[in-house]
């Protein structure tokens, strides 16, 4: 499937590939294929040019846009890559605007868009999140349980999490620094972090009860796979394009590697994977938009796009050879990229598993 882009579209992706070139552009005393940890200027720039503000509503002072449009963002970033929680903060905004009834409500959304926050959505398959109290939307409850895998928590002032009540599914507000949680941070392969979070009686805030709940958290974990699986097609395309422009180069046998049929062969590959998983992912967003959504098909593009940028981004590396494997070759990180994100919100296995079940494929 070719995605036929509307002008606004195009203009959009135009202008997130010049932030990103410039977020990317090499800092002053930077080691070659160095990792890049979480930056406040580069954060400050993303939320001025309105990318946190693409899925919250006009009438909310956002973009009113779609998935496509922070796919296509999301996508731009991987091939940064930037490890600066785009998808995370602008689903959360989200999700938000989509609650009614909270007092604090448009507070914490102009704080998430304008970037002076960070939130992060925290959801738990497991279902071991739950809440004491009434789940009405502006209730004072209390949340326990754990949940491991959060991104962006060591920046995050705050989390929407998916939790049951004794009356059905709930969207909650719990700062970082209320009582009774437990945060425990730990780094990954590309300079992020993702944590483990314990919830002990920890005081929460309800935003949506089981009335609305249930379609806020199913549309806001859509799209967080989407997302995920954008800034994975972003970081496969440029591990690729940097492998060939390699083979191009590097000679042996006093011609370019780029001349041998074996590994015209392994490039054909990965482009396939490459472009299969860009056609599933944007035909999905597009149904995602138009509110045609089968269940499960997002957990089939988180698994496609999981499998194929570890097999692209591997196969870029030893495209390289054995230069491909030292710290000092910028195309060693899209791998690390690949893996940190590939494991969020569940990795290949487990969705294929998830798609199974929600289709009824398993049995």
């Amino acid at each position: 499937m070719e995605l036929i882009l509307a002008e606004e579209q195009r203009l959009l992706r135009a202008s997130a590939e010049r932030l990103i070139a410039e977020c990317a552009a090499p800092r002053p005393g930077e080691r070659a294929g160095a990792a890049r940890p979480f930056a406040p200027t580069v954060w400050t720039k993303i939320a001025e040019a309105g990318w946190l503000a693409i899925l919250v509503p006009e009438s909310a002072g956002g973009l009113g846009l779609g998935i496509v449009d922070l796919c296509l963002v999301a996508e731009t970033a991987g091939q940064a890559p930037l490890v600066e929680p785009i998808g995370l903060a602008a689903v959360a905004a989200g999700a938000l605007a989509a609650t009614e009834g909270d007092p604090d409500r448009d507070r914490l959304l102009d704080a998430i868009v304008s970037g002076a926050t960070i939130v992060v959505p925290v959801f738990d398959e497991g279902g071991s999140l739950a809440l004491s109290g009434a789940a009405r939307p502006g209730a004072a409850v209390a949340l326990s349980g754990t949940v491991a895998g959060v991104g962006a928590a060591d920046r995050a002032a705050g989390f929407l999490v998916a939790a049951e009540s004794a009356d059905g599914p709930a969207l909650a507000w719990v700062e970082r620094a209320a009582p009774g949680l437990d945060c425990r941070v730990a780094p990954t392969v590309d300079a992020g972090a993702v944590a483990a979070l314990g919830f002990a009686n920890t005081p929460a805030r309800v935003l949506a009860g089981p009335n609305c709940a249930a379609a806020i958290l199913a549309q806001a974990y859509d799209r967080l796979l989407l997302v995920a699986s954008a800034e994975l097609l972003g970081a496969m395309e440029r591990a690729h394009a940097l492998a060939l422009d390699y083979t191009k180069t590097r000679q042996q046998f006093d011609r370019p590697i780029a001349s041998f049929q074996a590994l015209q062969h392994r490039a054909v590959t990965d482009y396939t994977q490459i472009e299969l998983s860009r056609s599933l992912l944007y035909q999905v967003c597009l149904l995602a938009d138009e509110g045609r959504l089968a269940p499960g098909l997002t957990s089939a593009v988180k698994a496609r796009a999981s499998t194929a940028a570890l097999a692209v981004t591997k196969s870029a590396i030893q495209l390289h050879g054995a230069i491909g494997y030292t710290s000092e070759l910028g195309v060693g990180q899209y791998l690390k990229r690949a893996l940190a994100l590939s494991s969020q919100h569940g990795n290949d296995a487990w969705h294929r598993r998830r798609y199974a079940r929600l289709t009824g494929l398993g049995g």
